[in-house]
């Protein structure tokens, strides 16, 4: 059975953020997955320094898998080398903050698309 996830992560400085986002995504996609939502990463500064860095990109990624798929993502997970730490947490739902972005946005595109029907007719 699927449960809800949230996988968020902190990508070295110098990487090329949209590539090693695209590469996680893609990794993700690989097993058994239903992504709901990505926070694209942001530059953040670090509380302390690792792997003396003193800050990096934090994103997260809300998606839907089994318990098994888990395991295996997180082995994957540990090979990409612009990953400086991540964490994978099991939720029981998504935070509201999250829940408000996908009700906002499903409502704006139903609005557009009422607009281009009313546009058509």
């Amino acid at each position: 059975m699927k449960k809800l996830y949230d996988l968020t992560y902190w990508l070295k400085a110098n990487s090329n953020i949209n590539e090693e986002e695209e590469k996680i995504l893609n990794l993700l996609k690989k097993f058994d997955v239903d992504i709901i939502y990505t926070i694209a990463p942001r530059k953040r500064n670090f509380a302390y320094r690792i792997n003396d860095e003193i800050y990096g990109f934090l994103g997260s990624i809300f998606f839907n898998t089994t318990a098994k798929e888990i395991i295996a993502i997180n082995q994957a997970l540990k090979e990409i080398k612009s990953i400086l730490r991540f964490l994978i947490i099991k939720r029981k739902t998504l935070p509201l903050a999250i829940q408000k972005l996908i009700t906002r946005e499903s409502s704006s595109v139903d609005q557009d698309k009422n607009l281009v029907l009313n546009e058509s007719q």
